[in-house]
Parts: C-alpha cells; structure tokens; sequence
C-alpha cells in the first residue's frame, strides 16, 4: 500500500504528468510519420526519380533539423525568461520569425543559383538524376521555412508549459499529408509527394499560429527590435547550430568507416541502430520536451537554488529508470535481437554481429540521458558556446577512437567508440555545467531586469 500510494504521488507531480502526456502523443504524432513512406512505397515503388526524392528529401530535412530543433531548443529559455519579467514575447518572437523569412528568401535564391553546382561538384549523378533531384530541392525549400517557424511556435506552447498540441501537431501534418498525396498522385506523379509535404508543413504552421492567436498566447507584431537580448539569442542559436552540424557528422563518419570493412557492414550498423533507437525514442519522446521548459521555469520564474534541486531530482529518477532498463537490456537483447532478425530469415553469423554492435550502443544509453539533462541546463543559463566546443572536440575524439577500436573488435568498436564518446560528453556536461554554475549564482548570466 505504501509503494502503491508513493507512485501515485509519483505520477501526480507536474513534472511526470506532462512529460507522460506528452510522450503518448509524441508517439501518436511519429506513428503516424511512419506511415508516409509506406504509402509512397505503396504508390510511387522503387525507381531513380523515387531515390532522387527521398535524397532531395533528405537534403531538407537535415537542414531543417538543424535550425529548427536549434530555434526550438534555444528560444524557451528566453521566452521564459521574458515572461519572468513581465515582458511581452510577441516582439521578441515576431523579430525572429522575420529572421527566419529573410533566412528563407536568401536560402531559396542560394538554392536556385548554386545547388546544381554544388551536386555536381560532391556527387556522381547522372544528368538526368541530377536535374531531378535540383528540382525537387528547389520545390521542397519552403519546406525548411515552415518547419523552422512551427519549431519556433512550438517553443511558444511549450515555455508556457502547453505541450499538447505541439506534440500532437506532427499526427495531424501526417495525415494531411497523405490526404494530400491520394487526392494529387494521378494528376501529380512524384510531385504529388512534395505538394503533399509542402501542404503537411505549411497546415501545421497554420493550426499552431491560430491556436496562439486564438487563445490569445501571444500577439505577433510586423515589427523588428534588435536589442541585446535578440543579438544575445542569435550568438546562442549560432553556437548551438555548429554543435548540431558536428553532432550530425558523428554518425556520417561512423559509416564510412564501417564500409572498410567491406559488404553489408553498413547494413550490419543500420540494424544494431534501428533497434537502439527504440528505447531511446520511448524514453526521449516526451522526457525532452518538458525537461527544458521545466529547467527554464525553475531557473528564471522561482530561483537558482530551485533550479538546481530540479536538476538533481531529475538526474536521480532518470537513472534510476534508465539503470533499470538497461540491466532488463543486457538480460535479454540477445534473444529479442534472434527472433526479431530470424524472421526477416538473416544469416546467423550476420544476426550475432547485429547483437554485438547493438551492445556497444546500448551500454552507451545511460551517460547519453545524463548528458541530456545537464546539456538542457546549459542551455537554460544559456551556454552553448561550451556545447560548441565540447561537439568539435568529441567529433575528433570520434574519428580517434573509431580508428583504434575498430582494430581489436572490428564493427562492434565503431558502437564502442560511440558509447565512449557519450561517457566523455556526459562528464564534460556535467563538469561544465557546475563550473559555469557557481558564476550563474553570482548573477553573471542573468540578463539584467
């Protein structure tokens, strides 16, 4: 009975019931993303001009990524803070969404001018190839505008702690998507697909735009103010932008190393990482997009004292829950690993290497979630410039240890290299982040009121 009713005050803690809401939906939303490829697959096959959109889509979306994720991991703090003051965040949102219009206008004409060239110069298409895969790059680029402003409206919703439909809003870009997709496909041919992610994107920025003027969330303003505090944020975005790209390069390097050891290693990593990502997608769904507008509250709308026992209760319960996992996932990866590659009737020997790089991964799960929570509280006392520094050197750290493991253990030394990085980058997080900590205490990165 005492267990029972410590859980349930457990669960009842905002903290835990947003963040158990949210994963919910957050998986909903992805579910949902997962059924688009299927449907092109069911529509369009396999051919070249497929191959050159979902390249061409790729292109997008790492772009996308980059500065959409920035803008939404960078803006809360700020939003937060501004609230904190009593200062309105329509100004300071509107100013940034203006950046990002005149950031789309001069990457759109940088597109159309130079990104024939650019293939031409990193690539061995064919003409034809090449002629598609420009096309529908030059199609797909509002693509990056309106993911980078439903980030930035995301970061509204959540910094006032209204995760939902943020969360939900991917389920419903999804579905218009393939709406799009059935009613365009005879018309449209392979078109039809960047119309129906061009509609997807821009109905999602919509919905959240109405949502904030509707409910009165916040008032856009067609103005501009660049004060101290927005130069401030575009250093911060910067900094984190060039962290993001080196994060990125991570995994790049690991498969072109993986393809000296020769055919199907690549293969052999892309299975053992698929199956890693699970736990990490189930525990991260919805945990990191309550962690920073939590962290940013406690900091900025109570105090640093708060901020910090936060942090540490976080930390507590997170390893806690992911120890556990991981002593579950050692238990049994193997079998689970067995069954699920059996099936797809893999050689046995292949299904053994699967495993083995798997667990170099996996046992790199537990310092990967740790560094996320004191990564999200740089963030918050807004120190990217370290997050920056700290992905340039564990990039070459990287490359270092990839080199020297993959000798003794081959394929598997690429997942332990990896895991070995996150070791690295966990401590450094946490070693940076109680060093800039006691300055944060003598009020040296708190804007002035």
């Amino acid at each position: 009975m005492v267990i029972i009713n410590r859980l349930k005050n457990f669960l009842q803690r905002p903290f835990i019931k947003d963040t158990l809401s949210t994963s919910i939906l957050s998986v909903l939303g992805k579910s949902a993303g997962i059924l688009v490829p299927l449907f092109i697959a069911t529509w369009f096959g396999v051919s070249n001009t497929v191959d050159s959109f979902f390249l061409s889509y790729s292109i997008i979306l790492f772009i996308s990524n980059i500065f959409g994720t920035t803008m939404l991991k960078v803006i809360v703090p700020y939003l937060v803070e501004l609230n904190s003051l009593k200062k309105d965040i329509g100004l300071f949102t509107s100013s940034i969404l203006l950046i990002n219009s005149l950031f789309f206008v001069l990457l759109f004409v940088i597109v159309v001018v130079f990104i024939k060239s650019i293939l031409q110069l990193v690539s061995n298409f064919n003409e034809s190839d090449l002629n598609s895969i420009t096309m529908f790059i030059i199609e797909m680029v509002p693509v990056i505008f309106f993911l980078i402003c439903s980030n930035i409206f995301d970061g509204v919703l959540n910094s006032l702690k209204k995760f939902s439909l943020s969360a939900l809003s991917p389920f419903i870009r999804s579905i218009i998507i393939i709406l799009v997709i059935v009613l365009t496909k005879d018309y449209l041919g392979i078109h039809a697909i960047i119309v129906g992610y061009v509609t997807g994107e821009f109905s999602r920025v919509l919905i959240l735009f109405l949502v904030l003027i509707k409910k009165r969330i916040i008032k856009f303003r067609l103005s501009f103010k660049l004060d101290k505090r927005l130069v401030d944020f575009l250093r911060q975005g910067l900094y984190q932008i060039i962290a993001m790209v080196l994060f990125g390069m991570n995994p790049l390097v690991d498969k072109v190393m993986a393809s000296w050891k020769g055919e199907g290693s690549l293969s052999i990593l892309y299975y053992a990482d698929r199956i890693y990502i699970i736990p990490v997608l189930l525990l991260t769904s919805g945990f990191l997009v309550t962690l920073l507008p939590y962290i940013s509250r406690k900091l900025y709308l109570e105090n640093r004292e708060k901020f910090l026992v936060f942090i540490h209760k976080v930390v507590k319960y997170v390893s806690i829950i992911v120890s556990s996992i991981v002593f579950i996932g050692l238990l049994i990866y193997r079998p689970l690993i067995s069954f699920i590659f059996s099936i797809a009737k893999l050689p046995v020997g292949i299904i053994t290497d699967i495993q083995n790089v798997f667990i170099g991964y996996f046992i790199g799960l537990f310092p990967y979630l740790i560094s996320q929570v004191y990564g999200f509280a740089l963030i918050a006392i807004k120190q990217t410039l370290l997050i920056m520094l700290l992905s340039s050197i564990t990039f070459l750290l990287n490359i270092v240890f990839n080199y020297i493991l993959m000798s003794p253990f081959g394929l598997p030394g690429l997942s332990y290299s990896t895991s070995l990085i996150r070791v690295i980058n966990c401590l450094s997080y946490i070693i940076g982040f109680y060093l800039y900590y006691k300055k944060l205490k003598k009020g040296e990165f708190i804007h002035e009121k």
